[in-house]
């Protein structure tokens, strides 16, 4: 780090002096001991399970890691599962013969612990053990496919992690990272990711497949401080035959915000504060501040490391990233645990770990007719304990959210009907409907930005990195849904919520979410409840009934283009119900689904669309190891 603490610049007709002060680093080591039994050496066991088996966590034995944790085993590991071993068509892709993968009939996946520093290069070591029908390790070579939400995957013996240039990928072609695992063993890394969050682990070998969740909690690291105060005076003449200097006339960064001109222009004095400071205050919170007066607000949302804003080519495996992500001058966030406080960006859908609303089987989500997702800067809490997780936010804000859809037009370009959408507060995804019912959805795949596309908000144009197909291998229709904010300009307004889920005992769960929009040329109000019973460890029911009430068809910001809305005018107000169960074991698989939502249900970010009736009802048993009914 580095800084003039003057600069004279001398100029025919006047005189410009420019102090800056720059205070340095400062560290402070701070008792805290928050890790004395997070950090330990626990081992932690994922062992093969269906998703049907991701909510609840129970000890079982393993005979690899004498009393280990598991996440969320479905089974003993020590026995072979009956019935798991199903065939697996004969492929060779890119020198891979994934076919050997048929011999594969159970797995085990070891974490080392659990409740790892979100620092993002803590190393979580992860062993994958493959065996046989009869049990044991299975002897000679089988291909496992390793994929994660979060993190980053180092294989052994690899240069840099599977992002970087060198990464050792047996099947670069194939989606997610593929080991190589010898006579029943391997082991690799998965890397802490920058923020804190779940992680979701996802290891396949064949028909087998073992998931689960490793939690990355906040870095407790000791108090790290650095700002800086300057100041600028400047003093012009007049009658020279040099014009003095003027505002951006110079090539440095000018202060502007806090700046005043005086005596007829001729005087200009501004000042700047700023300041960064992350660490432990008093040996259990972790304080994460930032401040700068000069800061450029009302630029983008959430926003992400622009690699063609900077020096193009890096050259090292340095980290970037962003932990203080606000539109404002200001952010504060106080950690402990999963629970925050938050003054900053934030979209309301996420929770600790950036997948709110998510249910315990399969991908039954308990929070469906009422989701709401939105991003802004506000006031933002989230609480995790014993069972209970809650969220309250609030901003006040001029911002409006539009959500569009385009039928697949390939790689695009898709153009936004509104030129003028706040940078990276996009939310660009994959719709996947059903050909029969069109209004139901059937899978959300989400993009990230820079990877999956480009956006131009001037323009209003996205562009894919890649071809999307019109249809699915089913050929159901595929399309791409864009939710964005833009500022509609006007006096501020406030927008509030609050949601909660709570497990009453091993079987039952309630939750609910209450939303207000006081937008003055579009009002909003959006409530849910939702209740859950686990019929079996594996048996899932879920019922939500949901109710909008929204200002429509007033002014061309509320114009609404969903049929049953047409002709309405005014607050209007409609409900929507879902009855869903879903069941996940060894050889049988169900699902059922009822939902019906009246004309007047107006709510974007729920999969059932107003005035649709539906019933939805499939199965499968598995005959034999081969066929499956």
């Amino acid at each position: 780090m580095h800084a003039n603490p003057r600069h004279t610049m001398r100029h025919l007709n006047g005189l410009t002096v420019r102090y800056s002060t720059l205070a340095l680093a400062v560290l402070t080591a701070l008792p805290h001991g928050a890790w004395a039994q997070a950090a330990t050496g626990n081992e932690t066991t994922l062992a093969q399970a269906p998703s049907a088996a991701l909510a609840q966590a129970q000890t079982l034995p393993s005979p690899w890691a004498p009393g280990a944790q598991p996440l969320y085993p479905l089974a003993n590991p020590a026995a072979a599962l009956p019935g798991q071993q199903s065939a697996v068509l004969k492929a060779t892709v890119n020198a891979v013969d994934y076919s050997v993968n048929t011999s594969a009939a159970h797995l085990v996946v070891e974490v080392a612990r659990n409740g790892v520093p979100a620092d993002g290069q803590t190393a979580v070591a992860v062993t994958l053990r493959v065996m046989g029908a009869d049990g044991k390790p299975l002897a000679g070579t089988v291909y496992a496919t390793l994929e994660t939400t979060g993190g980053r995957i180092l294989l052994n013996g690899a240069a840099t992690d599977e992002a970087g240039p060198r990464g050792r990928d047996a099947d670069r072609t194939t989606p997610g990272v593929q080991l190589e695992v010898r006579q029943g063993v391997a082991r690799f890394n998965l890397l802490a990711p920058m923020t804190p969050q779940d992680v979701q682990l996802r290891v396949t070998v064949g028909a087998q497949e073992a998931s689960g969740l490793v939690s990355f909690v906040p870095d407790m690291r000791d108090m790290v401080a650095a700002g800086l105060i300057e100041g600028v005076i400047n003093l012009s003449g007049r009658g020279g035959l040099v014009e003095s200097v003027r505002n951006h006339n110079t090539f440095e960064r000018e202060i502007e915000h806090f700046s005043r001109v005086f005596n007829d222009g001729k005087t200009r004095l501004g000042a700047r504060a700023a300041f960064f400071l992350k660490g432990v205050v008093k040996g259990e919170y972790l304080l994460t501040a930032s401040y700068d007066s000069d800061k450029e607000v009302r630029s983008r949302l959430l926003s992400e490391i622009q690699p063609d804003e900077f020096y193009p080519v890096y050259g090292d495996a340095s980290l970037k990233g962003d932990d203080t992500k606000s539109n404002s001058p200001l952010y504060v966030r106080l950690d402990k645990g999963k629970s925050y406080l938050l003054y900053g960006d934030f979209s309301t859908g996420d929770g600790f770990s950036q997948r709110g609303g998510a249910g315990a089987v399969a991908s039954v989500q308990q929070r469906s007719l009422g989701a709401y997702n939105r991003s802004a800067t506000g006031v933002r809490w989230h609480g995790e304990k014993d069972g209970a997780m809650g969220n309250v936010f609030a901003f006040r804000d001029t911002l409006r959210q539009v959500v569009e859809e385009f039928a697949s037009q390939g790689s695009g370009p898709y153009g936004l009907r509104n030129n003028a959408a706040l940078a990276d507060s996009e939310k660009v995804e994959v719709l996947v409907r059903d050909r029969n019912a069109p209004s139901r959805i059937l899978s959300v795949r989400p993009l990230a930005r820079l990877a999956d596309y480009s956006f131009e908000p001037f323009s209003g144009r996205i562009i894919l990195n890649q071809f999307l197909g019109a249809f699915d291998a089913d050929l159901n229709p595929v399309s791409l849904r864009v939710t964005y904010e833009v500022d509609q300009g006007g006096d501020a307004f406030w927008v509030m919520g609050a949601d909660g889920q709570w497990r009453i005992n091993e079987t039952f769960e309630v939750g609910g979410s209450l939303v207000e929009d006081q937008n003055p040329l579009a009002a909003f109000r959006l409530a849910s409840l939702n209740l859950s019973w686990r019929m079996a460890p594996q048996t899932l029911l879920v019922a939500e009934v949901a109710r909008t009430t929204a200002e429509v068809n007033t002014n061309p910001f509320n114009t609404a283009t969903q049929p049953g809305l047409l002709g309405k005018l005014g607050d209007v107000s409609g409900q929507a119900w879902r009855v869903e169960l879903a069941h996940e074991g060894e050889r049988t698989e169900a699902r059922v689904f009822v939902g019906q939502s009246d004309t007047t249900f107006n709510n974007p970010a729920a999969p059932l669309n107003g005035g649709r009736v539906e019933a939805l009802a499939r199965g499968a048993y598995k005959l034999s190891d081969s066929t499956k009914l």
